[in-house]
């Protein structure tokens, strides 16, 4: 293998390390490993136990609001400095609907999922002047 792709092998895999669940792994992994010693055994249980309580903290909605509104704010910041929205475009990845039938038929109505928040955050942005588009 050549530099380049050693490098982006381990950006790739520090950047997973780096999720939640990946500290989720390692630390049940190095948690596991001070357990099996005779003088760490208590602290590999508490490594296991904040390991998890990491991940429960992470997968909270409020955290994930607490996180993007730092974002949020930025953004706002930018708009009120230049006077314009200080982004081109809002995207809204797919996956909101269920429905078998096309658009195009006659009386189609969509079956939204969980995801349609998404739509409705982007409109609420749009709303806001934070992109043309």
């Amino acid at each position: 293998m050549s530099d380049i792709n050693l490098w982006n092998l381990a950006v790739k895999l520090l950047t997973w390390a780096a999720s939640p669940l990946g500290l989720l792994c390692l630390g049940v992994v190095f948690g596991y490993l001070l357990k099996q010693t005779r003088v760490f055994k208590g602290l590999g249980h508490l490594v296991i136990a904040l390991a998890l309580v990491q991940l429960v903290v992470f997968a909270m909605p409020i955290t994930a609001h607490w996180l993007h509104q730092g974002l949020e704010r930025r953004a706002a910041g930018l708009f009120q400095a230049n006077q314009g929205p200080p982004y081109q475009a809002i995207l809204v990845l797919g996956g909101m609907t269920r429905s078998t039938e096309t658009p195009i038929a006659a009386g189609w109505q969509p079956d939204l999922t969980e995801a349609a928040d998404r739509l409705t955050h982007a409109a609420s942005l749009w709303y806001e002047g934070l992109a043309p588009w």
